[in-house]
Parts: structure tokens; sequence; C-alpha cells
């Protein structure tokens, strides 16, 4: 027997709505009849308590200070501490002049005194003993505020407590001799690496 489409996937029912019983509204007679019951049990009314934080269940307790001996009255007849008064010679523009610095020509910072007054010597012979090479960058500078740039290189330089603190600074590379006079070729030119020189053409320096 040959079943078609519709009879292998039959309709769904149709949608049956709820059954409604309708029913009479309650007469006064009926109203009479029910009373409400009361309750015989007693509702306890919620008391709302403060919980206790973490905060203030560990919070120690605060300690007052002990008594002190004084009393209102000891500061009512207290005596006041004295005040001092301007003296009657004391005007407003002195008073006001006390907190100006007034020029008085002298210089912050005193020159550097002549080394032949303040000293005994007047020149450092400083040589220097050995190369630059592994050293730092902050021992290079004072060896180069000397005027040194190589081994076994000679300067003078004038006695002060400026060259002094370089000279302390890189005291184990270099060798300090004091002296009172130049030498007299100090200013008289060098000659090249590898010549010699025959004559020179400054008065009063020969070669």
């Amino acid at each position: 027997m040959f079943r078609s489409a519709l009879a292998l996937f039959p309709r769904q029912p149709r949608f049956s709505g709820p059954t409604i019983t309708r029913h009479s509204a309650p007469t006064p007679e009926m109203l009479a009849r029910t009373q409400p019951q009361k309750s015989t049990a007693s509702v306890e009314t919620p008391i709302s308590k403060p919980t206790a934080t973490k905060a203030t269940a560990f919070a120690k307790p605060i300690k007052f200070t002990k008594k002190t001996k004084f009393h209102l009255t000891t500061t009512q007849t207290a005596v006041p501490l004295p005040t001092t008064f301007a003296s009657k010679d004391m005007t407003i523009p002195l008073f006001k002049s006390l907190h100006k610095l007034d020029k008085t020509g002298k210089a912050a910072v005193q020159p550097t005194p002549i080394a032949g007054e303040a000293y005994p010597f007047r020149y450092y012979k400083i040589t220097l003993r050995r190369g630059l090479r592994g050293i730092e960058k902050s021992v290079k500078k004072c060896v180069d505020a000397l005027g040194l740039k190589g081994r076994h290189e000679t300067v003078w330089k004038s006695v002060n407590p400026h060259n002094a603190g370089l000279i302390l600074k890189i005291r184990e590379l270099i060798t300090v001799e004091l002296a009172n006079e130049l030498p007299k070729d100090l200013g008289r030119p060098r000659a090249v690496k590898g010549y010699v020189k025959a004559g020179c053409g400054l008065p009063n320096i020969s070669a």
C-alpha cells in the first residue's frame, strides 16, 4: 500500500486553550463565615546589631596618656613669658636694613696668592713616569689639566692649591720636584722628533 508524504508526517493537533471555570462572586454570608485565624506563635522583631569587622576586631585598644599634674587653674595663674621690645632708637628703616646685605666691595672668592710671597717654593717640576694606557678617564683628565701627554714628559707649574690638588690625585704616576727658578731653555722651540735643532732665531738664546 502506497503511503503519501502527508500520511508519514501527520498534522499536529490544533492548539487547545486552557479550560476556564467560572466561579460566582462570594456572597456576604460566605464572607461572614470565614474569619481570619489569629497566629498563636510569637514573631520576634529583628534587631540590627553592628557586626565587628576585621579592622575593629583586631584593633588595639587606645591607651590614654597619664594624667598630668597641671590643672586649669595653673594656666590661669601662670606667669607669662618675658617679651623683648625694640629699643627706642630702632626705627622702621633701620629694622628693614638689618635683613639686607650691604655691598662691601670685597670679592666672595679671594684670589690665589702669589707663590713667591705665600710659599717657600715657586714652581713644581712634574715628570710623568708611565704611559696612560688602561687608566681611568677621571685620572686622565687630571693628567691633561697639568699638561702631561706622554711618558717621561716634564712640565713646570706654579705652586698653588689648584695644582697641588691635581698632583695629589695622580701622585702614583708622577715625580715632583720643587724649584724656585725655571730653566733657561724652557721657552726655546723644540726640534721635530728625529731631527736636531742647529740654531735659533730668537734673540739672546744660543743654540
